[in-house]
């Protein structure tokens, strides 16, 4: 099954799986209230502020392969946590910024766009592959404690990494 968003308004998702979730461009305000999994791809082509609860958390949980591109880097289009699992590659196509940032146990390679945004904690499980992609990751917010823990040596080294802002 997969989901499209489209037309003016406001559409609120309590929680949700889905295969493949596409946000068609102008399709108003999509509100993630609590848990998103997707197993397929995911798309945001922009002109939408997708309004992701504090709480919330997407899992990108495919055992294929899957492809997140369109607009994720904008406060009206990031993604409150996000959570890999499943034994699919995770492949960015454009730069990104979430609150969390977490990959599980099982979780196949995740490749990390040119530019990644944090703004309160990473997570990686023993025996994660990260491709850092020749990319920069900011660990960057507001006042309060960033995490930045798990294991990311060899096959899941960092490039550039950069805590900025207080806390």
């Amino acid at each position: 099954n997969n989901v499209q968003m489209t037309g003016a308004g406001t559409k609120t998702l309590a929680q949700a799986s889905t295969s493949d979730f596409v946000i068609v461009s102008g399709s108003g305000t999509v509100s993630i209230a609590k848990l998103l999994t997707i197993t397929g791809n995911y798309s945001n082509a922009g002109g939408v502020t997708l309004s992701p609860a504090s709480s919330a958390t997407t899992y990108f949980a495919g055992t294929s392969d899957q492809k997140l591109s369109g607009i994720m880097n904008t406060t009206a289009t990031d993604l409150s946590g996000v959570t890999f699992s499943g034994a699919g590659t995770k492949n960015f196509g454009n730069n990104a910024s979430t609150s969390t940032f977490t990959i599980s146990t099982g979780s196949g390679a995740v490749v990390a766009p040119a530019l990644l945004t944090i703004s309160a904690s990473v997570s990686a499980a023993s025996g994660i592959t990260f491709v850092h992609n020749n990319g920069t990751i900011f660990l960057a917010g507001g006042a309060g404690a960033r995490n930045f823990s798990g294991t990311w040596i060899g096959s899941s080294a960092l490039n550039n990494v950069y805590f900025l802002g207080a806390g």
